[in-house]
């Protein structure tokens, strides 16, 4: 009787907990992703790039999670992998490098047909000081020993790398954190020293010390941001250059990040090098938002849209993350319900405006993939005490994924065929052959491009950028005739090109349409709106353009050394029937207590 009693009890206590927990077994395990949920990349494709970052290799070794970047998203970014720190050596002047965990990052992105955005070249943090100061000291290295050290590490990286990065963070926060004055000269808005702004020890950007230790005439500090994007231009042309911040929606910082791309992008157009195209092609708004304290508003994330778009540069949204609660405060798990459906209500706010002005806007990348477990200490505690991700703990989808998706039955795009144009882009790489192929539409919708026909072994075409790339040397002399086709959400575009090969020397010509090119309308550029009187600058003098001596190209060898309360609810039902089969059981205290375990 007793051991019937038991039996019964037993698989009672299974029915109830597989009736519980049935409708979220992914959630309760918290081993596996809903892969039957909408992509995310899939739904935006006809406005822009998806994305989200990338931390180390312990995920890229996870296949789950692998398959959940490839079904979600379609751009990556490495989270702190391919800053300075992480491919630099500590030894001063040493040029150690490391490219392991870099390189594994990169050809991740192209096995997963994804688009590459490294972030960064030039930060004031997770940088090598003995790049910007003497060794063991803060003192500044002078400005030329600045500008060759700059040089070599651009000229490394982006040379390592030209053709497979789609776009690069080339200058990360620039720009006070705090107490912006409202000025038209924007390099009194920067991280330097001696201005009152913030803390300039721990703050300030050791770039400005060494470039401004030894400046003369119209010299100064702030030309480390004009010198970053030439070097990356030079050694990456394919590549898009973005300058990237963080609190860009407050009024003033907005203004004068808004102000510096304009001054930088009109200095390029009288440098020699200028090409037509802009030096800061685009801005990273990183996208840190609060449901409580500051910042709170969405319009002020509206008006730094508008305002950037005016500078002609193309927006991305960088970091994205909307959390539960400001000034630190850890959120209770009961309060978590009502707070997911308030930052749904957020998500679909923000998102109605990306695809408002999705004419502008080229990417929106994500800070974290999933709600994580709060960690210790006061700088752990943020981001991952505040539940900012779509998916939660358990990796369900949040109700802010289902309203980013929702947001999508308010807007219609704006998108166009792709037309491959006869215009290509060269590199410079004095061993490497590339060229770029490139296509028009009317928005940034994503493109990926494929080549059929004739092609020279040793040469490769890069579908997420665009580029074919490769050497020469074993390629034999003679014309490849070939057709390049651009692919977006709506259809293809191609034409046909033809290669004439040379020894080491190349040349491209293309093949006319026989149509024309569907009409391109125009991207709108909104008006931001305007300042109120009394917060209008008085100064209406233009920053001053600096002449920058040229930079020969030089390439520097290297040696590689679901919702969160039926969960909560599931976890407190199924505890409680195991308290029921522990009585009925007559399970030990000992046992008992290594099964709540």
């Amino acid at each position: 009787m007793i051991k019937t009693k038991r039996i019964t009890a037993l698989f009672l206590s299974m029915a109830l907990i597989l009736a519980v927990v049935s409708p979220f077994t992914v959630a309760a395990q918290g081993d596996d992703w809903d892969l039957t949920l909408p992509s995310l990349a899939e739904a935006f494709n006809e406005y822009f790039l998806f994305g989200n970052i990338w931390s180390n290799h312990g995920q890229m070794g996870d296949p789950v999670t692998v398959e959940k970047y490839r079904h979600h998203y379609n751009t990556i970014t490495a989270s702190n992998l391919h800053k300075v720190d992480a491919v630099l050596g500590a030894a001063p002047n040493a040029w150690n490098w490391n490219w392991d965990t870099a390189d594994h990052i990169v050809a991740f992105a192209e096995e997963s047909d994804m688009k590459m955005v490294w972030h960064n070249l030039i930060w004031h943090t997770q940088s090598r000081s003995w790049l910007t100061t003497h060794a063991g000291t803060i003192e500044p290295i002078t400005r030329a020993e600045a500008i060759e050290n700059m040089h070599q590490f651009i000229s490394t990286v982006a040379g390592r790398y030209s053709g497979r990065i789609f776009a690069y963070d080339v200058v990360n926060e620039a720009i006070h954190a705090t107490n912006w004055p409202m000025t038209l000269d924007w390099t009194q808005n920067m991280r330097r020293t001696g201005n009152g702004l913030e803390d300039d020890n721990l703050t300030r950007t050791r770039w400005y010390d060494a470039f401004a230790n030894g400046a003369v005439g119209d010299e100064c500090g702030s030309d480390y941001i004009f010198y970053a994007f030439r070097f990356a231009r030079i050694y990456d042309p394919f590549a898009v250059l973005y300058y990237n911040d963080y609190n860009e929606f407050e009024r003033n910082k907005r203004e004068a990040i808004a102000a510096m791309v304009e001054s930088v992008n009109e200095r390029w157009r009288n440098d020699p090098l200028y090409d037509g195209r802009l030096l800061i092609e685009g801005i990273g708004m990183q996208g840190h938002y609060n449901l409580r304290g500051w910042p709170n508003t969405t319009g002020l994330v509206r008006a730094a849209i508008q305002r950037f778009a005016e500078t002609g540069a193309r927006i991305s949204i960088t970091e994205l993350n909307v959390y539960l609660e400001g000034g630190g405060i850890v959120p209770t798990d009961d309060r978590l319900p009502e707070l997911f459906e308030e930052q749904a209500v957020r998500y679909s706010q923000i998102f109605n405006y990306f695809l408002r002005y999705s004419d502008n806007i080229e990417r929106v990348t994500f800070f974290i993939w999933q709600d994580l477990p709060a960690q210790q200490g006061a700088w752990r505690r943020w981001p991952h005490s505040q539940h900012p991700a779509l998916f939660d703990l358990n990796r369900q989808a949040k109700p802010a994924f289902f309203a980013v998706l929702d947001a999508l039955e308010n807007h219609t795009p704006n998108i166009s065929l792709p037309f491959v144009t006869e215009e290509v882009r060269h590199g410079n790489h004095p061993e490497r052959f590339g060229i770029q192929f490139l296509a028009e539409q009317s928005n940034f919708a994503p493109i990926t491009w494929s080549i059929d026909g004739e092609i020279p072994i040793g040469l490769e075409l890069i579908p997420s950028t665009g580029v074919l790339m490769g050497y020469l040397a074993n390629v034999d002399n003679g014309e490849y005739t070939f057709t390049i086709t651009a692919e977006n959400a709506l259809g293809s575009g191609s034409r046909e090109f033809t290669l004439t090969v040379n020894g080491t020397a190349a040349e491209i010509a293309a093949s006319p349409y026989p149509y024309a090119p569907p009409p391109q309308p125009e991207r709108p550029v909104a008006q931001a709106e305007p300042l109120a009187a009394t917060q209008q600058p008085t100064d209406n003098s233009p920053p001053a353009t600096i002449e920058a001596e040229n930079y020969e190209v030089e390439y520097v060898s290297v040696s590689v050394s679901e919702s969160a309360n039926a969960s909560i609810l599931n976890s407190i039902l199924a505890i409680a029937v195991l308290a029921v089969v522990a009585f009925l059981l007559r399970i030990p205290r000992k046992t008992s207590k290594a099964i709540e375990q």
